[in-house]
């Protein structure tokens, strides 16, 4: 277990799983998304972001407003 992730080198399939993400990795050693933003469950402030935001999402998994109106862009 290189990474020290706790998943055995022979098993894993992300080898250089960074420290912050252990807790929230899947059996193949890699960073999980629950809900497939495309955000890592360890970076994102917003977990449970609707599948009609996908791509309309900032950096931290969040629903954007570009427009600042307080009506989410998606």
């Amino acid at each position: 277990d290189t990474d020290g992730d706790g998943i055995a080198d022979y098993l894993d399939k992300c080898a250089d799983t960074p420290a912050a993400a252990y807790g929230h990795i899947d059996a193949n050693g890699c960073p999980t998304d629950k809900d497939g933003d495309g955000v890592f469950d360890y970076l994102d402030k917003c977990p449970d972001t609707p599948a009609e935001a996908r791509g309309f999402i900032d950096v931290n998994g969040c629903p954007t407003d570009k427009d600042g109106d307080g009506v989410f862009d998606y």
